[in-house]
């Protein structure tokens, strides 16, 4: 599965609109391998965008919230301040 989030990447990062009506499959599930986290967070930052961002911002901050694996708490902070960044209307 990690292969495939990516090979998947490089089209998401030229083509973010083709996803974004399935913005809640790249949720973090609880089952998830860690390393299928740390790749869902990276799509969800990158398909943030004025529409979505307050719906993502509210995802990421559950996950620094309640998970116990660090890499995957500092990625969603990192994410946080990177989506804050980039969407224009914070």
């Amino acid at each position: 599965m990690a292969v495939l989030f990516s090979g998947f990447l490089p089209i998401l990062r030229t083509h973010p609109g083709l996803f974004r009506p399935y913005l809640s499959d790249f949720f973090v599930m609880q089952m998830d391998p860690n390393s299928i986290k740390l790749l869902k967070i990276e799509v969800l930052e990158l398909l943030a965008d004025e529409k979505n961002c307050s719906l993502i911002l509210a995802e990421l901050k559950q996950y620094v919230r309640w998970h116990t694996y660090g890499p995957l708490v500092a990625r969603s902070i990192r994410a946080i301040s990177n989506v804050a960044l980039s969407v224009h209307s914070l």
